[in-house]
């Protein structure tokens, strides 16, 4: 194996990609940007992402709990963000994965070392459901960062009514009493994001039909 080297003109197909509104007929506002995982993977997206110009860039970080502490630790953020920067390209948001709820205190502790106000870092836990993540979101102000600084123009204040299918969906899936049994026969059952499309299609449709699912 020779190794792996970023060539400058495959970064250039990467930055037109999400220019090209016309493939899908729409004037987009924004366009979010995708960036693989695993260390050389990420290379070539991270060059062409400094490249682009970053209107927005989003940092995305599990903060961890050692049960010999109990304490989240924040060195694996600031160590993500320092590696970020070193690549040309500053977090404007800071997103904090954990199982419990994260307290003010790591929350200023890492807006402190990361360079960034406290409002920037935005902390998710473990919710009831997925669908309760997007009003925790706009409960810490994501709606108005986003609005600020990708100049959306979306009206402020809000009406009163703002995301109210949104909560009425919420609640509809923390409060679903009937169950459904379903069970899926496939070669590579064991892999649970084998059947993904499968598996959301029934979870969709079970909530609209007012059953909580049961996969087997």
């Amino acid at each position: 194996l020779a190794g792996i080297r970023i060539t400058p003109d495959a970064e250039n197909p990467i930055c037109r990609v999400p220019l090209r509104t016309d493939i899908y007929q729409l004037a987009a506002q924004a366009n979010i940007l995708n960036v693989p995982g695993s260390a050389v993977e990420a290379r070539q997206s991270n060059s062409a992402a400094k490249n682009f110009y970053r209107k927005l860039t989003r940092e995305i970080q599990s903060a961890s709990v050692p049960k010999s502490t109990g304490e989240h630790k924040t060195k694996p953020t600031q160590s993500s963000v320092r590696e970020l920067r070193g690549l040309g390209l500053s977090p404007d948001l800071i997103v904090c994965r954990s199982e419990n709820p994260i307290g003010n205190s790591v929350k200023e502790k890492i807006s402190k070392f990361c360079d960034v106000v406290p409002e920037q870092v935005i902390t998710i836990h473990d919710l009831t459901s997925i669908y309760r993540v997007p009003l925790l979101m706009e409960y810490q102000g994501v709606i108005k960062f986003l609005n600020d600084r990708l100049q959306l123009n979306i009206e402020v204040p809000r009406p009163r009514c703002f995301m109210r299918k949104w909560r009425d969906l919420a609640e509809r899936v923390d409060h679903l009493r009937k169950d459904v049994n379903i069970a899926i026969v496939g070669k590579y059952t064991e892999l649970e994001d084998a059947y993904a499309s499968v598996t959301k299609a029934l979870q969709h449709a079970s909530i609209e039909a007012g059953y909580k699912l049961n996969l087997t």
